[in-house]
């Protein structure tokens, strides 16, 4: 789980994992995040014309979402997950059991 404020440029950081091992991103064609928070659903690509989501190590599965000052507003948890899909087509939702979550709290 990651903790940032609204409106908040933090670098938020992942490592997708199987168990204890890392997922190697390598041969993935692109990551897709989804986020969902009281029905409003938000989708980040790592092929986005401008994307917020960013490989950082293949090999160790590591990621990070760069937010803009406007992507995250509305505050609480957001729960969701992330899609491998490889050049063949098959598409692996990563956790498997349990969501991602990212808490967005008030900016003071």
């Amino acid at each position: 789980m990651s903790t940032v404020r609204a409106t908040s440029q933090r670098i938020i950081q992942f490592q997708l994992l199987d168990g204890t091992t890392p997922i190697n991103l390598t041969g993935v064609s692109y990551i897709e995040l989804r986020l969902t928070l009281e029905g409003v659903i938000k989708s980040f690509k790592t092929t986005d014309s401008t994307p917020l989501l960013f490989v950082t190590d293949a090999t160790l599965g590591k990621l990070e979402l760069r937010p803009a000052t406007n992507t995250f507003t509305a505050m609480g948890d957001w729960k969701g997950f992330f899609w491998l899909v490889e050049t063949s087509g098959k598409i692996q939702a990563v956790p498997e059991k349990e969501d991602a979550v990212v808490s967005i709290y008030p900016k003071f």
